[in-house]
């Protein structure tokens, strides 16, 4: 008997620490495409776009979404930009509800990153080494969002060449999310109409940073961070 429940404990230990580290989602196209077209005369799917990993999380069902594997019910998860170039948010795709060689859609910005007390945290990492851009003003929006309670983190991620309304172009965490960059860089992210930074905008909830550049951000009135500067940890950042 003792030794069937050490063996029990220990099969739950291994369980909850497979719980615990939560899925990997890979990204593994550069579109900025939402489509889950596997057959027709639609533009197909062609794989797990940032977008599409992103949802997959957001949706919080354990199953897959689109082109990508599902995530964690409850989290953690991590989402690995393992694909190299560009992801320009909000470009131009084809329409996965329309025949092919009709007009391009637009998704506008990325889901949010959901609070952690039902989703779980939330990383982001980058072994394909891309740039996450997007389009330039009219048609650029801001790329990333936390919603209240989140817990984002980025990890090596190049955030670039993106001109938008509104503060915060590149994140937009200002409903008391937690938000930790490490070697993050922001280079020309702009928001043409101002606003709380030009690349970040930060409010309640904390703010680490360490090894993150800051070049060429900016707003109409202000740089390239805005924060109220609540909880912020800061161990490395280059303006």
């Amino acid at each position: 008997m003792q030794r069937q429940l050490r063996a029990g404990w220990a099969w739950g230990l291994l369980f909850a620490g497979a719980h615990a580290f939560g899925a990997t989602i890979s990204v593994d196209i550069i579109a900025d495409e939402d489509n889950g077209n596997t057959m027709g005369g639609n533009p197909l799917d062609t794989g797990c776009s940032l977008r599409e990993a992103l949802q997959a999380v957001a949706n919080n069902d354990g199953v897959a979404w689109r082109g990508c594997t599902a995530a964690t019910v409850g989290g953690p998860n991590t989402i690995d930009i393992a694909v190299a170039g560009t992801i320009v948010v909000n470009s131009a795709v084809p329409d996965p509800n329309q025949p092919v060689g009709q007009p391009p859609i637009r998704n506008g910005s990325l889901p949010n990153a959901m609070d952690a007390s039902s989703h779980g945290a939330l990383t982001i990492t980058n072994s394909g080494s891309a740039t996450v851009s997007c389009d330039v003003a009219p048609n650029g929006k801001i790329i990333f969002n936390e919603a209240g309670g989140a817990d984002l983190t980025m990890t090596g991620l190049t955030i670039a060449n993106c001109t938008a309304d509104g503060g915060g172009i590149a994140i937009s965490n200002v409903n008391g999310g937690n938000l930790t960059l490490n070697g993050v860089s922001f280079t020309n992210i702009k928001s043409d109409t101002g606003g709380p930074g030009g690349a970040v905008a930060h409010s309640g909830g904390s703010l680490a940073m360490d090894n993150v550049s800051f070049t060429g951000c900016s707003t109409d009135d202000g740089a390239g961070l805005g924060d109220e500067l609540q909880r912020v940890v800061v161990r490395h950042v280059d303006d």
